[in-house]
């Protein structure tokens, strides 16, 4: 492990973005319990559509595709408050 200096550009709880040493753009930081849930939601919805409940799988996906439209748009306002380029087109 080291210490580094990261630039936080937002402290927002579950949506910190901040640029590691040498990088161009910043990150989005997930905290560890918020991953294991991310990744217990994908598997729901994945048996699900598997066991062709594709009711309750497409109903998960559509939440966590919510979600993560919400911390893109949190990322992209964050990014261009601070006049700072999207490392991805903004075109859809």
């Amino acid at each position: 492990m080291r210490k580094e200096f990261v630039e936080i550009i937002s402290d927002a709880t579950n949506a910190a973005i901040m640029r590691h040493p040498n990088r161009k753009f910043p990150g989005l930081l997930m905290q560890g319990d918020a991953l294991d849930s991310v990744v217990r939601r994908l598997e729901t919805a994945f048996d699900n559509v598997a066991n062709n409940r594709t009711d309750e799988g497409l109903q998960t996906l559509n939440q966590l595709l919510t979600q993560f439209r919400d911390l893109r748009q949190h990322y992209k306002m964050t990014l261009l408050a601070h006049d700072m380029p999207l490392p991805f087109s903004d075109a859809p």
